[in-house]
């Protein structure tokens, strides 16, 4: 009696809501399928509304009412979405059958506006359940590399961010229900994301310009990493749910366990952890060696050096909801010490070759390169239903992160990366007025970043951006639906002080500037830009299986502090960078290395300007499902890091010397990107499955040239077979060679992966376990991916077989 009244008061103050018990409304229901047998875990939530309940094993749900009952939306795997408009005085219990799907109609919450995703007017990936189960990687990029549009930066094992069409780095925005993970991956592609596929519940990855909701940032599109954290399930039991495995190319064993409680008066407790220890991978024979892939490392005992990892995490989040509302708090810790390889460094007087090993390989453990990150995340969300005549709903998500990791070589701390991250979004779905349904808010966003080391390559920072904005969609006719968005972003980079310049700068072919100086004249920098950006989208559902989608948008990006004002040694890519400020001017050689000075130019730098189209095809019918897209992205002062083809001088840091590390600098240019994305997915029989898939992503320079680490057309099929309780899935993907190379880029040969997945599933009265073994690389094929910086060095895994059981209780 006491939880009751202390969950009636804590209603009162956050949502002012009568308290009274009669004036609660309670619904209750069955879901069955068309032969009248109930449907298990089927989501059933009001329109607006965040958090939901799911059916029991016998089909029933209760969900309390609220004030207006318009829509009440209900889904579940294999099964058509259904969506009932209720009123207020909507009989209790309802009973809603539904139809058999081969589509999946899940609702992307990144889209802002409810939408499935057959309902976008942008392209969009979902993956979620046992399919995002099997693709689960240790890296986000490595787990999404399958998908249409998608490839994988391929740091190594320890480090894959997604690239979307080309792009990715600080175009790509990683989020975690919504907002930015805010770890340093945006910053270079040996930096490790800090999302965890395996304890999340879908993924969603939005192609194209997604800036309107996600700020600048995702102007080459947004990868949205949703959990459970803070709990949205009005749950009837609790739930443990665990997933082991064990993979023998790195020989990885990986524990996590999830934990969701029933809701009690309007609580629910979730708690998650996870446990990840690999080995260095293993590698494929070489096969002949080619001149034209350059000069390749050799790796001992077929392994890649400095491929480990050792990844722990936690997280607990609790929530209250009720019809009126919700408010949740999460708080969670991922450490993580990783190898990082494909490092190159020759020490003085130490007998190394060209690659940094020693003559003997006696001394490994001395030449190990790794990093140590910890990342603290706190997140809090409420969200209010019907507060006002006119509004659905308030819904407000922040989050601090606490971020740091050290680069470590030869055991010594070279380089301490730390970034703290505040970050808030507000926003408000109206109801529809003259036909017009949508939603308007605010976005703030600060993150204060430095880099403290002798190898620190690009100086502290604070960058801090304020944006509001509003997206709107109509349906002109019961076919037609047109959504339109704007947002309008400020921007500002302070730099208090800049690094130093340091020695033996390349020197640029494109600049005949001669300089005197040996270092900037500038000590400290701090610029604002406004940036805009629109767009609009049409849904043409022509036929009830066939529609078609088209999309524009216009949007400005501000170029990032990295990509600014980066002037040094970047130890993990064996790189010096320099950033876009900085002018490199020639001068004469000394040591045998070229080199050069760089003036500092605070006025050198414009923001990207994109302007983007896509066109979509889809279909769904009974056996056929499929999409095709076709886009074009012309983006005007283009920033991407160029290899300059020179060298910086050699350099003392503490007890070791660093070669001339090539320059690799931040040039600005006019380019354009444009391709297809396809996939179709044909049930030949109640067992067979058949599926097809390929993409392809062209991206130049508009005044000649191409763009650097642009993955190769893609073509891919599958065979599955779907038993009563087994599957098995047989996949073949086929890379083509990329011989469209940027300046001082090699070719990357074409290579066929062949893949298998099988499971096994056992239902029982308290628990429901999946047994699974998964092949990649059936053939030990000898492959490089042409997305990766390192892809000399760092070859793809060799056959790997995972054998793993995940269940629930």
């Amino acid at each position: 009696m006491k939880k009751k009244v202390i969950a009636a008061a804590v209603s009162a103050l956050l949502f002012n809501t009568p308290i009274q018990a009669e004036e609660q409304q309670i619904l209750k229901g069955r879901i069955v399928d068309e032969s009248g047998q109930p449907v298990y875990k089927a989501k059933v939530h009001f329109h607006g509304h965040n958090h939901f309940v799911t059916t029991d094993k016998d089909g029933y749900f209760s969900i309390k009412g609220i004030k207006k009952l318009d829509e009440l939306h209900i889904s579940a795997s294999e099964f058509e979405d259904k969506t009932l408009q209720l009123t207020d005085q909507a009989k209790s219990p309802i009973k809603v059958t539904l139809s058999q799907s081969n589509i999946e109609h899940l609702v992307v919450y990144s889209s802002g506006l409810h939408k499935s995703s057959m309902e976008m007017t942008s392209p969009v990936t979902v993956l979620s359940g046992e399919s995002l189960k099997t693709k689960a990687e240790p890296t986000l990029g490595e787990t999404l590399k399958s998908e249409p549009g998608i490839h994988s930066s391929y740091f190594g094992p320890v480090s894959s961010s997604p690239v979307i069409r080309g792009m990715d780095g600080p175009r790509v925005k990683i989020t975690q229900n919504g907002l930015d993970t805010s770890d340093a991956s945006r910053v270079g592609p040996d930096h490790a994301t800090t999302t965890e596929s395996i304890s999340a519940e879908q993924i969603e990855v939005l192609r194209g310009p997604a800036t309107l909701l996600y700020g600048s940032g995702a102007i080459g599109g947004v990868v949205n990493v949703i959990d459970n954290r803070i709990p949205r399930e009005q749950k009837q039991e609790t739930d443990v749910k665990f997933d082991s495995r064990y993979n023998s190319v790195s020989d990885e064993t990986m524990l996590a366990v999830n934990l969701d409680t029933k809701t009690v008066n309007g609580f629910s407790v979730h708690v998650d952890a996870f446990n990840r220890i690999t080995n260095d991978y293993e590698i494929p024979d070489e096969p002949h060696h080619d001149e034209d892939e350059g000069d390749h490392e050799a790796h001992a005992n077929n392994k890649l050096a400095n491929s480990d990892i050792d990844t722990q995490g936690v997280n607990a989040g609790i929530s209250w909801s009720n019809e009126s509302g919700l408010i949740g708090f999460s708080v969670g810790h991922l450490s993580s010490v990783y190898g990082i390889p494909g490092h190159v460094h020759e020490e003085e007087g130490h007998g190394h070759d060209d690659h940094g090993h020693e003559d003997e390989h006696d001394h490994e453990e001395a030449e190990r390169v790794f990093a140590d990150m910890s990342q603290r995340r706190y997140q809090l969300a409420a969200e209010l239903y019907n507060p006002v005549n006119g509004l659905e709903s308030i819904n407000f998500l922040g989050s601090y992160t606490d971020y740091q990791h050290t680069e470590f070589e030869n055991g010594q701390p070279g380089t301490r990366f730390e970034n703290d991250s505040y970050e808030f979004r507000l926003t408000a779905e109206h109801e529809t007025v003259y036909g017009w349904h949508g939603i308007f808010g605010m976005h703030y966003q600060k993150t204060d970043f430095s880099a403290v080391g002798d190898e620190a390559f690009t100086p502290a920072s604070e960058s801090t951006s304020w944006a509001v904005f509003a997206l709107e969609e109509k349906k002109l006719t019961d076919e037609l639906t047109l959504e339109l968005g704007v947002r309008v972003e400020k921007n500002k980079v302070d730099a208090p002080e800049l690094l130093e310049m340091q020695h033996g700068h390349g020197h640029d072919d494109d600049d005949d500037h001669e300089d005197d100086h040996d270092s900037a004249s500038a000590d400290s920098y701090s610029k604002s830009f406004t940036n805009t950006s629109a767009s609009a989208g049409l849904n043409y559902q022509f036929t009830e299986a066939q529609s078609i989608a088209v999309s524009f948008a216009y949007a400005e990006r501000s170029p990032s502090a990295a990509e600014l004002l980066s002037n040094g040694i970047h130890i993990s890519t064996s790189t010096y960078d320099v950033g876009a400020l900085y002018a490199i001017h020639e001068c004469e050689q000394k040591h045998g290395f070229d080199c050069g000075e760089a003036e500092f130019s605070p006025d050198r730098i414009e923001k990207e300007k994109a302007k983007n189209i896509d066109l979509i095809y889809r279909l769904k019918q009974e056996n056929w499902s499929g999409e095709f897209n076709v886009f074009m992205n012309q983006v005007d002062n283009f920033v991407y890091q160029e290899n300059t083809g020179k060298s910086s001088l050699g350099e003392e840091h503490g007890d070791h010397f660093h070669a001339g590390m090539p320059i690799f600098h931040y040039r600005q240019a006019d380019a354009e990107f444009y391709g297809y994305e396809l996939s179709v997915d044909y049930a030949l029989t109640q067992n067979w499955e058949l599926g097809f898939n390929s993409d392809y992503t062209r991206a130049k320079l508009v005044d000649g040239g191409n763009l650097p680490r642009i993955p190769p057309m893609r073509i891919g099929g599958e065979v599955g077979y779907l038993a009563d309780n087994w599957d098995v899935t047989f996949e073949t993907t086929y890379y083509s060679e990329q011989d469209k190379l940027a300046d001082h880029e090699t070719r990357t040969a074409g290579y066929t992966m062949h893949d298998i997945s099988y499971r096994y599933y056992v239902n029982l009265d308290y628990a429901d376990f999946t047994l699974y073994v998964k092949g990649t690389n059936l053939t030990d094929k000898f492959a490089r991916s042409h997305a990766s910086f390192i892809k000399n060095e760092a070859p793809l895994p060799g056959r790997a077989i995972s054998l793993g059981v995940r269940g629930t209780f």
